[in-house]
């Protein structure tokens, strides 16, 4: 009898997926010190070694994830812009919704 072994390979991630997932691990390392690996595994349900891999493929200038070693850098740089605009975009709506309440 012969058995056909089952691969089971799990999710693969797209090199977009794997930025995003990198920039929040470098966001909470940012604010909080520490712990931007374990806060990404439990948030995104990675394994402790496939986060690894990724931030060692990041920082690896050349690497098949970051050809030219400035994308994650600068996607984190958008990503903080864009969090910084969204905070001001909020209070400029609550300013208007008070002004049109006023009227």
């Amino acid at each position: 009898m012969s058995k056909s072994a089952v691969v089971n390979r799990g999710r693969r991630y797209t090199n977009a997926e794997k930025a995003e997932i990198l920039g929040f691990v470098e966001k909470v390392n940012r604010e909080r010190g520490i712990g931007g690996q374990a806060a990404a595994r439990q948030k995104f349900g990675l394994s402790p070694l496939t986060l690894k891999n990724w931030i060692r493929q990041a920082s690896t200038p050349g690497s098949e994830g970051d050809p030219t070693g400035q994308t994650l850098s600068r996607l984190q740089a958008l990503a903080a812009k864009m969090e910084k605009l969204s905070t001001e975009l909020e209070a400029v709506r609550g300013e208007y919704d008070q002004l049109k309440k006023a009227l």
